[in-house]
């Protein structure tokens, strides 16, 4: 066959043709396979992130939840810590006469007011009334260490009057008398 044929160029470019059709063809078979494995691994991908964005609220409410437990257990240790506290101050006598002239004896009887009431609002927990015990017993020891630093001030206060006025016997057991029974109506106001 003659090559210089027009039919013979033409099926040759025909030809040529088709090697081209078939070539773009596999290419684009290629890159539809590729685009859907593509479309495959981001809906995995996709899936996957939300997963991850799911578990991440979920830590992050327990995380709250979490810290707002540690928040209350730790406004509840206070309590705990206080009667630790009160009961190294009330060890020995001259610890107590320190707490007892100190400007803060109002907020730490305040405070054992407010840590028994505590006990007794949460009377559900295993150590509440092992604890209401320990402030109640710590308050009377706070307020014992104020009548004997009552006590103390009014015997200076009458040996004080005993140098100063030279008061005969009587009138000092009339001074006495008067300021111990003065003492015992604020004494009595101190009582648990």
């Amino acid at each position: 066959e003659n090559k210089s044929c027009p039919h013979t160029k033409y099926r040759d470019a025909v030809m040529r043709y088709d090697k081209v059709l078939r070539d773009a063809l596999g290419f684009s078979e290629q890159i539809s396979k590729s685009l859907t494995s593509l479309n495959e691994n981001y809906l995995d991908v996709s899936k996957k992130t939300s997963t991850v964005d799911t578990n991440c609220q979920t830590l992050l409410k327990e995380q709250e939840a979490l810290t707002s437990t540690a928040n209350e257990l730790k406004s509840k240790l206070k309590f705990f810590n206080k009667a630790h506290q009160l009961s190294s101050q009330l060890k020995t006598n001259e610890m107590a006469m320190k707490l007892v002239t100190s400007p803060n004896l109002h907020e730490t009887i305040k405070g054992l007011e407010v840590a028994m009431n505590f006990m007794l609002k949460n009377s559900e927990w295993k150590e509440a009334r092992k604890y209401h015990g320990v402030f109640v017993r710590l308050q009377e020891r706070l307020f014992n260490a104020v009548k004997s630093h009552f006590v103390s001030q009014l015997r200076g206060a009458v040996a004080s009057l005993r140098q100063q006025a030279r008061i005969d016997k009587t009138e000092i057991k009339m001074s006495s008398a008067k300021a111990f029974i003065e003492f015992q109506a604020v004494a009595t106001k101190l009582e648990p």
